[in-house]
């Protein structure tokens, strides 16, 4: 039982370690690979736009570590609450500021 304990611990802190690396902090960014051209994320453009982590995470977006992420095109889901054309550029019309192959 102690054995068990014990690697339960080890498992969750790689998996906490992981969950930081994960993270995009600002200067990074993470690309996600796409059916229309992989997307790229850039915390910088989004931290110059004045936004926080805090602003999608974890109500738009939950935070997990290494997770494949598929967005929803829909206004007002996913990227589409702030990309809807009046707030951000429209992430139903204007693909290829996401998609580029």
């Amino acid at each position: 039982m102690k054995k068990l304990v014990i690697l339960l611990v080890v498992i969750l802190s790689i998996t906490a370690l992981a969950a930081i690396a994960m993270a995009v902090p600002g200067g990074k960014s993470v690309t996600y690979d796409a059916t229309f051209g992989a997307v790229t994320f850039s915390s910088d453009s989004h931290l110059a736009a004045g936004l926080k982590c805090d602003d999608c995470h974890p109500d738009i977006f939950p935070k997990r570590a290494g997770a494949a992420y598929t967005a929803s095109h829909k206004l007002g889901e996913s990227c589409g609450v702030c990309h809807n054309g009046n707030k951000a550029f429209s992430a139903t019309k204007d693909c290829k500021m996401c998609h580029k192959r």
